[in-house]
């Protein structure tokens, strides 16, 4: 379980004051086997996208610090999006603080969520354990000794933030006159001294600092929004059969793809006729989709899961689609000229006229492939079929006629 990690997403100040409590004593149970990170972890400066990205691809599990002001914030609703296309839905865990199931706005709604209360905590710091290489033993009372006082002590300290929040007035404490003067004079003689010599108390290299930092802040916030409503209107238009509604597709992936965003969920996507050139689709779910006729040349789908696609007659001459998963996928009439197809799982596929000439198949399942003939095959590059898993009457013949397609040789599209 090494370099694996729980992502705890917070927003807003109350919210992460829970969200370092739970990580901290999170942390007391599963620190040594797997990772908590929430997202003051990145460091100032750094490319906050870059990072959370890495985050993302050893996340294992998520939680999300809900309360009643930061339910409908765009950087949460942006987090949990992100995380759910790593894990599971039952993989992420709203905990809500002082709101209830029923306040939760759709995005959240899906998800099982629980309350800050110690049984629904317990359960879950019960489960955590229970997926340990080394569980604790007897973990009811190492929570109730260890884990819950914790809790205990630094849930007064957020509740006390959030009266403070609630009740400004009540909370103040009274100003006498003459402390009232003494303040007013202070603040005078600070402004007089910014005045006669402003860069003593703000150099310049520090407000040019300061300007910069906002002006990336923003920027970064706007680039969230903006990658959020892209990934919606594509989730918005799946299932539409329509030729405008595939148009909208591919210019939004067009889009993602140049702020280097490249798996996309495209279940049922209708793209067909499509000019998908170059495109980058690696790790993307594209099953049932209808990509008939389109033109994926020289585009990247490597590791992208491709089941009962309808690629007929599609363009996907110097394609990667290396570890791909194309299983009972309609390839009749494609052009993988020159594809890479290493370690490719097209079992049950339907490659009726299928045109592989200097296609590489290394390693890749072509068990019960329909109409893949002798001839086809034959038009492949040296060593396109080595470690290849083929029925084995095929096999024989060709290992027979041409040899060379099941030599050893380093892979050229390597290279």
């Amino acid at each position: 379980m090494e370099n694996e990690i729980i992502i705890v997403s917070w927003s807003g100040k109350l919210s992460h004051e829970i969200a370092k409590n739970f990580a901290e004593c999170l942390d007391l149970v599963i620190g040594r086997q797997i990772g908590v990170f929430i997202s003051d972890d990145i460091d100032m400066g750094s490319r906050w996208r870059e990072e959370l990205d890495e985050k993302l691809e050893q996340c294992k599990f998520g939680i999300l610090i809900i309360t009643k002001d930061n339910m409908n914030s765009p950087w949460l609703n942006f987090e949990a999006g992100a995380i759910s296309k790593c894990v599971s839905k039952s993989k992420i865990v709203p905990i809500l603080f002082d709101a209830e199931p029923s306040m939760l706005p759709s995005t959240f709604s899906t998800f099982q969520a629980i309350r800050y209360k110690k049984e629904d905590l317990q359960n879950l710091f019960s489960f955590f354990n229970d997926k340990l290489n080394r569980p604790i033993k007897d973990f009811h009372n190492f929570f109730q000794k260890n884990i819950w006082p914790n809790f205990e002590k630094n849930t007064n300290k957020i509740k006390e933030l959030l009266f403070k929040k609630n009740n400004p007035s009540e909370t103040a404490s009274p100003i006498s006159t003459k402390d009232k003067l003494e303040k007013i004079l202070l603040e005078l003689r600070s402004v007089t001294g910014i005045i006669k010599n402003p860069e003593a108390v703000l150099p310049k290299d520090y407000l040019v600092s300061v300007i910069q930092n906002a002006q990336d802040l923003w920027g970064q916030q706007r680039e969230r929004e903006y990658i959020r409503k892209l990934q919606d209107e594509i989730d918005g238009y799946r299932g539409l059969n329509s030729e405008n509604a595939a148009q909208k597709i591919r210019a939004n992936i067009l889009k993602l793809n140049r702020l280097g965003f490249h798996e996309f969920i495209l279940t049922d996507c209708f793209l067909s006729n499509m000019d998908f050139r170059k495109v980058d689709l690696r790790g993307s779910i594209l099953s049932n989709a209808s990509l008939s006729k389109a033109n994926l040349m020289n585009a990247n789908l490597q590791d992208s899961t491709l089941i009962s696609a309808d690629m007929s007659d599609s363009v996907l001459v110097y394609a990667n689609l290396k570890f791909a998963e194309m299983s009972r996928a309609k390839l009749e009439g494609a052009n993988l000229s020159y594809a890479d197809l290493c370690s490719v799982n097209l079992q049950n596929a339907d490659m009726r006229n299928t045109n592989l000439e200097g296609a590489n198949l290394n390693g890749a399942n072509l068990l019960y492939v329909k109409g893949l003939y002798k001839k086809q095959l034959s038009k492949m590059r040296t060593g396109g079929l080595f470690k290849a898993y083929i029925d084995n009457d095929l096999s024989d013949k060709l290992q027979k006629d041409f040899p060379h397609l099941f030599d050893d040789q380093e892979d050229p599209l390597d290279s």
